[in-house]
């Protein structure tokens, strides 16, 4: 198989698996209730903008010279979507971080406290039960 033939099969599988994911992950993942799931179909979506006009190209030989400009937005689009998704995935990575750190450091926190205090007790009742 020539890698021209083999890019058009990638190209093929990568637009419909990126358009058919949300519909397929929709019955065991409610991914709009989530940052993170609507921030991954929103990535897919993205990709399959780019992909578009390849894909139209590809399987309906669709090369008129009137569609050109407007696929070539489409696709540019696509590919500021991709910038954007991916920034978005960067922030919600570093909030996450930084919200686990955060909330680790609390639980330290938490934790030295209650056994701070849980020794407190423990010698103020060994303090009471010595014999005079």
């Amino acid at each position: 198989m020539s890698v021209a033939t083999q890019v058009d099969w990638c190209v093929r599988i990568c637009f419909w698996l990126t358009v058919l994911f949300p519909l397929f992950i929709a019955p065991v993942w409610r991914w709009w209730d989530s940052w993170w799931g609507r921030q991954i179909v929103s990535l897919d979506l993205s990709i399959t903008l780019t992909l578009l006009s390849s894909w139209l190209y590809i399987d309906f030989h669709l090369f008129a010279l009137e569609y050109i400009a407007l696929l070539q937005r489409v696709q540019l689009v696509g590919l500021y979507l991709v910038i954007a998704n991916i920034l978005w995935r960067t922030a919600l990575i570093v909030t996450t971080q930084v919200n686990g750190r955060n909330r680790d450091r609390d639980r330290d926190r938490d934790r030295d406290r209650d056994r701070d205090r849980d020794r407190k007790l423990e010698k103020e009742v060994s303090i009471e039960t010595l014999p005079e």
